[in-house]
């Protein structure tokens, strides 16, 4: 086994990040095309990000949290306008 393969074995990965993404910044990143189809934002919104796992597999999981005074509409939900609204997603890589 060589020393690279030794490093892997041991690699353990454990990355937590908190933040916010501004509203205004999320406009930014989208294709000009396609901005007709996205609506508005303010504000901003939280964001917490952790990465665990190994050389062999890794979890993400990534969660955003709106409300009245920091969001950013993609769909316009009659029953979600004024409520507090939390996407949370779980990606798992593993080989």
């Amino acid at each position: 086994m060589n020393e690279i393969a030794i490093i892997c074995d041991k690699l353990k990965i454990d990355i937590k990040a908190n933040g916010s993404l501004l509203a205004n910044d999320i406009k930014t990143i989208i294709p000009k095309d396609f901005l007709p189809f996205f609506g508005t934002g303010k504000g901003r919104i939280p964001l917490n990000v952790n990465i665990t796992g190994n050389a062999k597999t890794q979890d993400i999981t990534v969660r955003m949290e709106a409300n009245p005074s920091n969001y950013y509409t993609i769909f316009d939900i009659a029953e979600l306008k004024g409520h507090k609204t939390l996407i949370t997603s779980d990606i798992n890589f593993f080989n």
